[in-house]
């Protein structure tokens, strides 16, 4: 029987990156309503905010919920292995509502044998999580596995197998 133990989001692009593009999408669409209007950028900024239409004309969803095309499911059956679950397009729209697309099984990213004391498969697992990223990254994709590696080195990897074997 197989046990997902936790699922790791995989973004479209970087924190730093979704940002970023977030600015440039600002500056462009507020830098043609200040064509029109004769403002300046700032002046354009700081009224669109006195009257409340910033948010409206600028949202940014969050990225954390808004750019996930997928995630990476570590799961256990006798054995730790990875598997990619990610959208099967290649371009997406920032807009998760207009996002068209199945999510589909990729692949096996990893695997681990589950011999060895609780240290070892713990640095298994981290090995396995760097690696994942490293593939992602080839891909274009990104997962933010820093929150991760800290769960990962709170488990106890030892005593999970055991009540899993009991079932």
């Amino acid at each position: 029987m197989c046990t997902t133990v936790f699922n790791i989001p995989v973004y479209l692009r970087s924190y730093e990156r979704y940002y970023k593009e977030q600015e440039k999408h600002e500056s462009r669409y507020i830098g043609k309503i200040s064509q029109y209007t004769g403002n300046s950028l700032e002046e354009e900024i700081e009224r669109l905010k006195r009257n409340r239409e910033y948010e409206r004309l600028c949202w940014w969803p969050p990225w954390k919920y808004n750019d996930i095309v997928g995630w990476i499911s570590i799961n256990y059956d006798g054995r730790f292995f990875a598997e990619l679950y990610r959208l099967d397009k290649l371009r997406t729209c920032r807009d998760p509502r207009h996002r068209k697309g199945n999510i589909v099984l990729s692949g096996k990213m990893a695997e681990l044998p589950t011999g060895g004391k609780d240290n070892e498969l713990k640095e298994e697992l981290l090995t396995i999580l760097e690696k994942i990223n490293a593939e992602l990254k080839k891909i274009g994709l990104y997962a933010d596995i820093h929150y991760w590696k800290r769960l990962v080195s709170s488990l106890d990897c030892t005593t999970f197998i055991k009540v899993q074997s009991e079932k």
